[in-house]
């Protein structure tokens, strides 16, 4: 499917460089010729590891002889090559043929995260799937499982309260009571992820009737490792795997993303087209006309400039909060440290038309996160029931109305009053969209570590 300019999502850097910021536009273009070289050994790095990944024995089509860093890159670009190549036999057939099985085996699945390699596909859920999608029945979803997404923890309490959900402790007669195991991690110990899988794989073997056969079917692996050794010890009928060299945090486009998505019923495919198109921009683009540059480029130069580590992030739409959470843990995993503060919808708690008090302006660069366009018909502000209402509620004649006005006195005050800030403006919260926010988040990332190698080009702001 073809996607046109509407389709793309947009990098709006102009109120990165308020006045009373002491930095400017031009310091940015200044930045690019070191920028373009961090690009260029980025993709050269990619391109001399893939051939190595080519000729290499041991090496098959998904894997990933790639030093880390940077094993994401040309993942996405793979991934849909060998699927279109031979769509039956490919690691992304496999995962579709899978996902459509399980729907018909069971009602709901319970995605194990060992060590930080769900949480894209969670952030994908929550933003790609209805609000409140485990709440439906199964014909509003669309018979699709319920997933629900749980961190490795020794919290008894949030252990019990998911196998409360699972409806865990009888045998699963009927087809609303079964559900399946998908513990994903490649890189947690062997003792974690025993402690981790236990009480999920017992209360899971209660639920087959004893049948090693059936649990066996229903606990699906992805990842290597101790998880791999677990994996041949139950006789798992299938796994998959993540690529070796793959950060857990970059693992949105490896089987530990997209096969939870696939189950939901999220289309896979065009999320992985997006991430190629992110992909093909980085590539050639220059460098006010693409998102990655410029977004490694302004937080380098704040970070140059300011000497200020924290980023502040601004989620306007609340189906990309656990968006914020996966990006949060891209940072600290990438980055190192504490490099991200959230102050969500800051505007909420007040008239979108007052201005924020300015004990509430937060240090650091602001990167708000801004959806143009909601799933949903507008709900519109008609009659006032109350004199109350009549007094208080906007002059926008819509939801999405007020919200839009709340974004643009808030960026404007900020503005004003010297905070930088850049906005990701996507056009929606579709998967060719988030594909390209994902891989756009990655790519700039990556190039932020190769910059932090540089000496500073610019003073701190006095």
């Amino acid at each position: 499917m073809s996607s046109g300019i509407k389709d793309r999502i947009f990098l709006d850097a102009s109120r990165a460089f308020p006045p009373a910021g002491g930095i400017s536009s031009e310091d940015l273009q200044a930045l690019a010729p070191a920028l373009d070289a961090a690009r260029r050994s980025l993709i050269e790095e990619a391109e001399s590891a893939d051939a190595d990944r080519r000729t290499t024995t041991g090496c098959g089509p998904m894997t990933d002889c790639v030093p880390g860093g940077i094993a994401f890159f040309e993942l996405p670009d793979r991934m849909l090559e060998h699927y279109h190549e031979d769509s039956g036999s490919s690691e992304l057939g496999r995962m579709l043929k899978r996902s459509h099985r399980l729907r018909e085996q069971v009602d709901r699945v319970a995605v194990l995260g060992l060590d930080g390699s769900h949480l894209a596909a969670k952030a994908l859920m929550h933003a790609c799937c209805e609000p409140h999608f485990n709440e439906l029945n199964r014909g509003e979803r669309g018979s699709r499982p319920r997933v629900y997404f749980h961190d490795r923890s020794f919290d008894n309490d949030s252990v019990q309260g998911l196998l409360k959900l699972l409806r865990a402790g009888w045998p699963a007669s009927r087809l609303e009571d079964r559900w399946a195991l998908m513990p994903i991690g490649g890189s947690a110990g062997a003792s974690l992820t025993a402690s981790a899988l236990h009480p999920l794989l017992v209360a899971l073997r209660i639920a087959c009737g004893e049948n090693p056969q059936q649990l066996a079917d229903l606990v699906i692996p992805i990842g290597g490792g101790p998880l791999s050794e677990f994996a041949d010890s139950l006789r798992c009928a299938e796994r998959f795997e993540i690529p070796e060299g793959l950060a857990p945090s970059c693992s949105a486009f490896s089987a530990a993303g997209l096969l939870p998505l696939a189950i939901l019923g999220v289309n896979v495919v065009r999320l992985l087209e997006g991430a190629v198109a992110m992909n093909e921009t980085f590539r050639t683009a220059p460098l006010l006309e693409n998102p990655v540059l410029s977004y490694a480029g302004t937080s380098q130069l704040w970070r140059d400039r300011s000497g200020e580590r924290l980023r502040v992030l601004s989620v306007w739409s609340e189906a990309l909060e656990a968006a914020g959470q996966w990006y949060d843990h891209l940072l600290a995993e990438s980055l190192g440290g504490w490099v991200l503060g959230s102050r969500a919808r800051r505007s909420f708690g007040r008239s979108p038309h007052a201005s924020p008090p300015e004990a509430e302006t937060p240090a650091g660069l602001t990167v708000d996160w801004i959806v143009e366009q909601c799933r949903t018909d507008p709900l519109e502000f008609g009659q006032a029931v109350t004199l109350w209402e009549r007094t208080h509620l906007p002059k926008a004649t819509t939801l999405p109305g007020a919200l839009a006005t709340a974004i643009a006195v808030t960026q404007q005050t900020r503005f004003a009053g010297g905070v930088p800030a850049v906005a990701i403006r996507l056009p929606d919260t579709r998967e060719y969209a988030l594909g390209q926010l994902l891989q756009l988040l990655m790519l700039a990332t990556a190039l932020e570590q190769r910059m932090m190698m540089r000496p500073p080009a610019y003073g701190k702001v006095r």
